[in-house]
């Protein structure tokens, strides 16, 4: 039984966002659409979809955006949507200045198949 997860995006950041390849990776599974690798200003869509077919593993993994050049300042995904239990998925921001939760900007199904996504890519004050 193979496990899927489908992702939306709305960047109300009001800065455009780079993937940060390096640190974009599926621990479990692969990306079956891969996240874009800009996300612009006020732009909505398809973020990515994933996939694991293995009955012994399910599908996770983190997704990192950075802002335009101020590559310190970053959105973290983070998913995991496991054979067994229910799925889980966080979302923060990262600076030199401060660490944010941004939960309240993620929601998700905890058990329905497949596991979906939908953030919102919020406008953060980092002075």
């Amino acid at each position: 039984m193979s496990r899927k997860t489908e992702a939306t995006y709305i960047n109300d950041s009001g800065k455009l966002l780079i993937l940060d390849t390096q640190l974009t990776k599926m621990k479990y599974g692969k990306f079956t659409e891969n996240p874009p690798a800009e996300l612009e200003i006020d732009s909505s869509g398809s973020l990515f979809k994933a996939e694991n077919s293995s009955t012994l593993k399910g599908c996770g993994g983190d997704v990192w955006y950075f802002v335009k050049g101020e590559s310190a300042k970053k959105y973290h995904i983070y998913f995991t949507d496991p054979y067994k239990g229910k799925n889980e998925a966080s979302f923060n921001y990262s600076s030199d200045k401060k660490t944010k939760d941004l939960d309240p900007y993620l929601k998700y199904n905890d058990h329905k198949q497949p596991m979906i996504l939908s953030i919102i890519f919020s406008k953060i004050d980092d002075d």
